[in-house]
């Protein structure tokens, strides 16, 4: 393993980085480089819903059809954020819960897939009252979205439990 000195030493203007730097400095080049603000994160409660509704927001901006609603699978999402399916699919739930996206399970490429819709009207309006509120006020209202998401998830395991029955 190189030390920092020798490494440093390369930086002489010519940007020869070492291989692994290199590497990750081209990451994301080609569209996929995810940037979202720990504002954001404050926000929805974490990085890792922070970093898909990043990714919402991005592709939102860039689908053609006139609703603006794009579709992408669990696992294109686990690829693209590097996060379970369960992580994946809790970020989706708070993020349905809080109303800042819409979802809908529709046929795409063949199989049922998840369509989605951000709500930029309700996103400005809660941004403003997350940025007019203490960050201990905004901290329980994202309690409260959380419960709301536990409460559902507990609901449809009851709904299930009952259905087999």
């Amino acid at each position: 393993m190189q030390s920092i000195g020798s490494l440093d030493a390369k930086r002489d203007g010519s940007k020869k980085y070492p291989s692994l730097l290199d590497h990750l400095l081209k990451v994301g080049s080609d569209g996929t480089k995810i940037i979202m603000s720990p504002e954001l994160a404050r926000f929805v409660g974490s990085a890792n819903t922070a970093m898909m509704l990043s990714q919402i927001l991005y592709w939102h901006v860039r689908t053609k059809t006139q609703s603006r609603r794009f579709f992408k699978s669990d696992k294109e999402w686990q690829k693209e954020l590097s996060q379970s399916r369960h992580t994946v699919r809790a970020s989706r739930a708070l993020l349905e819960e809080m109303q800042l996206i819409h979802t809908v399970l529709k046929k795409a490429k063949g199989a049922p897939t998840t369509h989605y819709q951000c709500d930029w009207e309700y996103l400005e309006k809660m941004w403003g009252y997350f940025m007019s509120v203490s960050r201990e006020q905004w901290r329980e209202t994202v309690k409260e979205f959380k419960a709301g998401v536990k409460a559902r998830q507990e609901s449809s395991k009851e709904a299930r439990k009952h259905a087999v029955a």
